[in-house]
């Protein structure tokens, strides 16, 4: 599932090095940011190739080496719940990605929801929606939120998004797989006038003749292009590089190629920004918070 969380007063150092003291202000926007299936490993593995945002983390951050999930199923709905309301699945309810209920015979999704419908940003016909109605104890998004905060929380998927910030939001948002982002209904009426905006403005179909080539040369990295037992993406071989376009390829194959690249991530990076720019989250008289997950990874 995932193993690297940050947060704005929890990032990720480490403990051999001196750690500057935090400010005793308090803060004004609470930031996670959750890497989906980052090994921690990954941070002494490509140290060399960290310059900015990563590197600073490990420098002047409080890295937990011995940290340790107390529960066994660290999938993405269970660990993102963990860290959105700081409990634990026994305690928030949201065990698996899918669980079996007893009471009606099927395995719904953990933000299934049949009581709201999904509300598009991009025109897609209306279906069930999602919601945090199966988590039992609140998230640290809603509980800013019930103290005159925003919060506001992306990510590629719903069980990601609707996890950190909770039962209710200022804006939540995540990726249709059928092409499009989405919301639901459980959030708001209608969809978000900024994130409508930063939508409509940056359109996927931008990223289609893109090519995700490696950065650095062959001999800069460990192991082999093409392993056994490679995951395999429509349209793509297990070899750099993949092109996003795939001639006669379906557009749904292009999403999912798209969800697996870089590019996904530097969409949602980009979209988070315009989500302070347009909410000036940290400016206001109350603390607020952004909630992003990572899942290109």
């Amino acid at each position: 599932m995932l193993a690297a969380a940050c947060a704005a007063a929890v990032a990720l150092g480490s403990p051999a090095r001196h750690v500057s003291a935090q400010t005793k202000a308090a803060p004004k926007l609470i930031v996670i940011l959750v890497v989906d299936q980052m090994r921690a490993d990954y941070l002494q593995w490509y140290a060399a190739n960290y310059s900015a945002g990563l590197a600073r983390l490990v420098r002047e951050g409080a890295w937990f080496t011995e940290a340790a999930y107390p529960y066994l199923n660290t999938i993405t709905c269970a660990g993102h719940s963990t860290i959105g309301t700081g409990s634990f699945p026994y305690r928030h309810g949201m065990i698996l990605n899918n669980w079996y209920d007893p009471k009606t015979g099927k395995s719904p999704y953990c933000t299934d929801d049949p009581t709201v419908t999904e509300i598009s940003y991009n025109n897609l016909s209306p279906i069930q929606g999602d919601s945090g109605k199966l988590m039992l104890v609140p998230a640290i998004g809603e509980q800013v939120m019930d103290r005159g905060g925003r919060s506001v929380a992306l990510s590629l998927k719903p069980r990601s998004a609707v996890t950190l910030t909770g039962h209710k939001a200022t804006a939540v948002v995540w990726f249709d797989d059928r092409g499009g982002w989405t919301t639901s209904s459980a959030f708001t009426k209608e969809p978000v006038p900024f994130l409508k905006s930063f939508i409509d403005a940056n359109p996927l179909q931008a990223d289609a003749e893109r090519v995700w080539e490696r950065m650095l040369p062959l001999a800069a990295y460990q192991g082999q292009d093409d392993m056994t037992g490679e995951g395999k993406v429509t349209g793509w071989s297990g070899s750099f590089p993949h092109p996003l376009a795939v001639a006669g390829g379906k557009p749904e194959d292009f999403y999912a190629r798209w969800q697996r690249s870089p590019y996904a991530d530097e969409y949602l990076e980009r979209m988070a920004e315009a989500s302070i720019d347009a909410l000036k989250l940290g400016q206001g008289a109350t603390v607020d918070f952004l909630g992003v997950s990572f899942s290109a990874v």
